[in-house]
This record gives structure tokens, C-alpha cells and sequence, in this order.
């Protein structure tokens, strides 16, 4: 999920002001929530990551090809 801006280290805090409770659910959470707030912890630096439709459907696609493989 680099593309939309995640970084190697980065610790998903919340989406949407609610607390991660199963980190595989994650992406469908961004795809069913278009312009998604992610607040992550990156080297103790809290900041938040704004998730567009666009970005919704970029990780659509990329589950798609992963899929076919």
C-alpha cells in the first residue's frame, strides 16, 4: 500500500477514528469507507493518511491481480 503513501514501519492506529481490531480487515475498510482518514504511527510521529475514492480503487484493482495469480 505504498502507492497510497504507507510507509515500511508504519503502525495503523485508527480508520475513521475507529481502533484497528483485525488487520486483515483493513483493506476492505478503506474500499466500503471512500475518503478514509488512516491515523498511523510513523517513528512515534503520529500523522493521518487521507484514503480518496480513487486510492478505494486502486486497492480494488491490486487485490484483483493478486487474485488471478
Amino acid at each position: 500500500m505504498k502507492q497510497l503513501g504507507f510507509k515500511d514501519g508504519d503502525k495503523i492506529i485508527s480508520i475513521n477514528n475507529q481502533p484497528v481490531k483485525d488487520i486483515n480487515k483493513i483493506s476492505i475498510d478503506i474500499v466500503m469507507n471512500p475518503n478514509t482518514i488512516i491515523k498511523i504511527n510513523r517513528n512515534n510521529d503520529y500523522q493521518e493518511l487521507k484514503i480518496s475514492s480513487k486510492d478505494a480503487i486502486k486497492i480494488l484493482h491490486s487485490k484483483a491481480i493478486n487474485y488471478k495469480s
